[in-house]
């Protein structure tokens, strides 16, 4: 039987430079308080690429969310680059966005981003999944890690990995996964697929048909943090997992903002 896996992270909702619609209503839970937030040019183009995403990909067999699907509150920058610091507000942009995908009836596998931007726990990424699936009456699975077996392809999804500045370096933290996965191996068996995200740039290695590893694109164009940093800018977009008789493709699709 054939599967159709969307992989989407790093939304980071709530940023100035991150996905959002193109207008969208603030509920401050006051009718005197309430406005609309209208999209910049990055987040126009970002969301303008999520539709794209939502038409092109139809109904998915199943939906991995790897982290960060808010951004937070930025503390360490006194909220410099949020849109709205309220993170139930962010929670809010987030369902919504997400909501836009149809996903097959409880199919959600969602794991714990990084504790700057979520929270540990039941954060803002459980509380995210949670609301999906409380409107859809079903279950998701979610953790610090997610193992998942579709169809007879293991998928091992985690948030973080290694970052590198150099291209050449970034498949290095894979290798390292490989070698984990070889050591540990009757513990956790066999994995046919390892997603990672958080480093905003889309890599990949192909060990098949022993392993393959990627990290997903993000959803998110270049913010202060970065612009200080570097001129890189991120890679955005998703992937899609077809998995047909025991077998499976990794299709990116990528853009820049």
């Amino acid at each position: 039987m054939s599967k159709k896996i969307l992989v989407v992270g790093d939304l980071h909702a709530g940023s100035e430079a991150a996905l959002t619609p193109f207008e969208y209503n603030i509920n401050s839970h006051s009718e005197e308080r309430e406005y609309t937030i209208t999209a910049n040019k990055i987040q126009e183009k970002l969301y303008s690429k999520w539709n794209e995403m939502c038409d092109e990909v139809g109904k998915v067999d199943g939906l991995f969310l790897l982290g960060d699907l808010c951004d937070g509150q930025n503390y360490k920058g006194r909220g410099i680059g949020i849109t709205h610091s309220d993170i139930g507000w962010q929670v809010d942009l987030a369902y919504d966005l997400i909501k836009e995908i149809d996903v097959a009836r409880g199919n959600y596998y969602g794991v714990q981003g990084s504790a700057y931007h979520v929270e540990n726990g039941n954060g803002l990424d459980w509380s995210v999944l949670k609301r999906l699936t409380q409107e859809a009456h079903s279950k998701f699975v979610f953790g610090d890690e997610v193992i998942q077996d579709i169809e007879g392809i293991k998928i091992h999804a985690r948030h973080v990995t290694s970052y590198s500045k150099i291209p050449e370096l970034r498949k290095n933290a894979l290798k390292r996964d490989i070698l984990e996965y070889f050591n540990e191996g009757q513990s956790m068996g066999k994995v046919d697929l390892a997603l990672r995200a958080h480093t905003h740039y889309y890599e990949h290695i192909d060990y098949k048909p022993y392993l393959f590893g990627a990290i997903c694109p993000c959803w998110k164009g270049r913010d202060t943090f970065i612009a200080q940093k570097s001129v890189v800018s991120p890679d955005c977009g998703y992937l899609m997992v077809e998995i047909n008789n025991g077998d499976f493709e990794v299709i990116p699709n990528l853009f820049k903002v």
